[in-house]
């Protein structure tokens, strides 16, 4: 079998195939519903990576995964270079299943980035150190500053009872809160 690779451009594909991903393709004639294929557009100028969604005869009809409706018309076989495989991101490789297993691996994915999205919106309002930190800021005193003179240079200390929390960088013109507290406090 016969491997090519080429890249992934757009978000027809996604979540499974995302803009950039290198695609490894093998050349196949067996293809099946449920495979992405790459094939080249009618002018033959750019490969497009879809899903085939129906077979018929010797035409082939596609469709990107995160796009509402199917292709224009139909792909013939001829215009396909071979079936998606594999596709790396970040370093890693990701397999690309064939058949109705690429179906369900699409399914799979674009109901973890839904449940993902939708936790990320619910939980951004509960949020543990935005609720923390104004408990926090309630119950912990207001910090004290202080002003020192050393060498004839003026120094500038947070305090918060006897713990010193940061100190003014006059340089920068604003505290430089030590850990813990900057969290709180900055």
């Amino acid at each position: 079998m016969i491997k090519t690779t080429t890249h992934h451009f757009g978000k027809s594909m996604f979540p499974l195939l995302q803009n950039k991903d290198l695609l490894e393709v093998d050349k196949t004639s067996n293809i099946s519903i449920g495979d992405i294929v790459l094939f080249s557009d009618k002018e033959n100028e750019t490969w497009i990576a879809h899903r085939v969604i129906k077979i018929q005869n010797n035409c082939m009809y596609t469709k990107g995964d995160n796009n509402q409706k199917q292709d224009d018309g139909y792909i013939n076989k001829e215009k396909v270079l071979g079936v998606v495989t594999a596709c790396w991101r970040n370093g890693k490789c990701i397999r690309i299943y064939r058949g109705n297993a690429g179906i369900v691996q699409y399914l799979v994915y674009k109901n973890y980035m839904h449940i993902r999205k939708n936790m990320a919106q619910t939980f951004r309002k509960f949020s543990l150190p935005v609720f923390l930190k104004k408990r926090l800021r309630q119950i912990l005193p207001v910090p004290k500053e202080a002003v020192f003179f050393k060498n004839g240079t003026e120094k500038k200390i947070l305090y918060i009872g006897k713990i010193p929390i940061g100190t003014y960088s006059d340089h920068h013109q604003k505290w430089q809160i030590r850990f813990p507290w900057y969290v709180l406090y900055a």
